[in-house]
This record gives C-alpha cells, sequence and structure tokens, in this order.
C-alpha cells in the first residue's frame, strides 16, 4: 500500500445513478482523483437504474432491458473520453450490473457489455424479488433463514457466470435481510462455498468502504474474518470507496482497518487486465 492507503479506487458512482451528490460528474471525479495521487479508478454506474419505476418492474418480473438500460454508462464512456487525455490518473469505465433476482441463475439485467471494461455484479435484490436490500419490510426468522440460503446459492450463480469480473460488496444484503449476528461460525463456511466458486472462476470479491455503513457493530467488527478466508481460498481482492460524493473519492477508513486484521497483502488485490 502506498502511504498506508490504497493508490487506487475501482468504484466511484457518478451523477447519472440518481442518488449521488451533485459534484459527482465525471470531469470532477478524474480531477479529485488527480488531486488525490490516485494511479487507477474505475467509474460505473448502476445498470439498470434504481428508479421506484425500474424497481416495480424488476420485483413485478416484468423488467425488459432496452436502449436506455446502458444510457449511463455510455455518458461516462463519452465523457472519459474527453476529461482523460488531459489527466495523470488512469481510469477505465465499469457497469454494476444487478443479477438477475427472478431468475436467480446468474444472469444478469443487462447483456449488451460493448466499451464496458469490468462488470461488477451486484446483488440488490432480496432473492426472489421480495424486494430491494434497503426497504424498510422485515421478515420473520424462518424467512430470513430462507433468504440466506437462497442468497448463497444465487451468489455462487453469478459468480459462475463469465462476463462478471467483480462481486460487489459480498453480505450487504445477509447484514441487512437475514438476521446473522457476526461473520462467524456457519457463515464463514458458507462463504467458503462462494469464495471457492469466485477462485475457479476468476472473479474478485471486493472489500468496500461503504458496506460498513451497512451493516451492525458486530457484523462490521468481524467481516475480516470474510476477507481472510477469501485470502485463503486465493480470491483477489478489489478495493472501492463506492462513493457517491466527491469528498468520499478514494477515501478508506474501514477497507484499511479490515485489510489490516485480515493480514491483507499488495499481491492479493485486484488488478484489471486493462490497467496492466
Amino acid at each position: 500500500m502506498k502511504n498506508n492507503t490504497f493508490p487506487f479506487d475501482f468504484h466511484l458512482h457518478t451523477i447519472l445513478s440518481g442518488h449521488s451528490q451533485p459534484d459527482m460528474l465525471v470531469g470532477n471525479i478524474i480531477w479529485r482523483a488527480d488531486e488525490l495521487g490516485l494511479e487507477k479508478i474505475i467509474i460505473l454506474e448502476h445498470t439498470p437504474g434504481f428508479s421506484a419505476e425500474m424497481q416495480a418492474s424488476v420485483i413485478a418480473g416484468e423488467y425488459q432491458e432496452d436502449e436506455t438500460t446502458r444510457l449511463p454508462v455510455d455518458i461516462i464512456i463519452h465523457e472519459c473520453a474527453s476529461f482523460l487525455p488531459q489527466a495523470k490518473v488512469r481510469a477505465i469505465v465499469g457497469a454494476e450490473i444487478d443479477a438477475d433476482p427472478c431468475a436467480r441463475d446468474g444472469s444478469l439485467l443487462m447483456n449488451d457489455f460493448n466499451g464496458i471494461d469490468i462488470v461488477m455484479a451486484a446483488t440488490h435484490y432480496i432473492p426472489g424479488a421480495r424486494g430491494i436490500w434497503n426497504d424498510a419490510q422485515e421478515f420473520p426468522p424462518e424467512e430470513q433463514e430462507k433468504i440466506y440460503r437462497e442468497w448463497f446459492t444465487w451468489a455462487k450463480a453469478v459468480a459462475a457466470n463469465p462476463r462478471v469480473d467483480i462481486l460487489a460488496h459480498p453480505g450487504a444484503l445477509l447484514g441487512n435481510k437475514t438476521g446473522i449476528t457476526a461473520f462467524e461460525g456457519k457463515v464463514l463456511k458458507d462463504f467458503e462455498e462462494l469464495l471457492v466458486v469466485c477462485k475457479e472462476n476468476q472473479v474478485a470479491f471486493e472489500l468496500n468502504e461503504l458496506l460498513r455503513r451497512k451493516l451492525t457493530e458486530s457484523q462490521a467488527a468481524t467481516y475480516h474474518n470474510v476477507i481472510a478466508l477469501a485470502r485463503k481460498v486465493g480470491v483477489a481482492i478489489s478495493i472501492g470507496s463506492d462513493a457517491h460524493g466527491l469528498k468520499f473519492v478514494g477515501q478508506y477508513d474501514w477497507v484499511l482497518e479490515i485489510a489490516k486484521q485480515a493480514e491483507l497483502q499488495e499481491n492479493e488485490l485486484f488488478m484489471p487486465a486493462a490497467f496492466q
């Protein structure tokens, strides 16, 4: 690590997400990365987006990919072409694509990858499209256990998709909807099965700064066990802030704490082929 931090940020959102701060323009992100001395970044966007209409169509099983699905990514590609020639930082374009919560076969809700350097697969929706990870609904214990089991089966299918490069913020939905108290015991055994699939398919496992805000104190305090297990299995770790505001670009506090606790080494970090 450079100066006790990471000189890259592989998860940066823009104003096009619909829930980022107004300063998250592509040009601003590139300028901020240069100011911080970052060497490499991935600018990406949610595909499909998270409008109420889009969420409703996915949950109802009525979503269909069309020419508007990847529009935010196309805008990022165009703007990067304008701003990057003057920048020091190297940047590539990614897409954070949700896996299909209805099919649960590892398929994604977007399949047009033209011009996209990195595909980050996310599971924001509850398996079976019973809602989304951060909505207010609560489930009884037996339903929480079902969601837990279904998520791991689904996540393994996602990791086996040959178009997936990174598994986004693993554990966010588990921490919010399944009632687990900590990342230890049986939870680690189930993560090990997922990590083996990631290893077999060369899918990176994300260590994400924003994930801290999605976990309880006890969950956050034990998450280093998951990263240590990923090291043991031999899965590359992708580092990202998941910034939705300019002041969060390249800013790591919890990530550095987890990396230290898990004894994460530089040669165990994910590096996209486009940067090599």
